[in-house]
């Protein structure tokens, strides 16, 4: 009889442990943020879910070697404005692309 209470027990221990983890499983699986529809900024770092304003590296694309950029300047001085007319458009591209470098 003292065996059987004792497997009885153990059988008890070992259900309530199992119950215990699929408890934390749900838990964890479920957040509270999640029923409301929001998750926080650290529980979707956690998981690994891309962040808004954030860069992700995983997902670069290979880089061409030749990039395109655009750059807006305001030029208010008329001598300024007239000189870059007069340049050929090559001479000012490779002027440009000096002055980036």
């Amino acid at each position: 009889m003292a065996e059987e209470a004792r497997a009885a027990a153990k059988d008890a221990t070992e259900v309530g442990k199992a119950t215990l983890e699929i408890a934390r499983e749900i838990r964890n699986k479920r957040p509270q943020e999640q029923a409301n529809g929001l998750i926080s900024y650290a529980a979707a770092a956690a998981r690994g879910v891309p962040l808004a304003g954030t860069y992700n590296a995983q997902s670069v694309k290979q880089l061409s070697t030749q990039t395109q950029r655009e750059v807006i300047m305001n030029i208010r001085d008329p001598l300024t404005v007239q000189s870059l007319r007069a340049i050929n458009p090559s001479n000012l591209k490779m002027h440009v692309q000096r002055a980036i470098k």
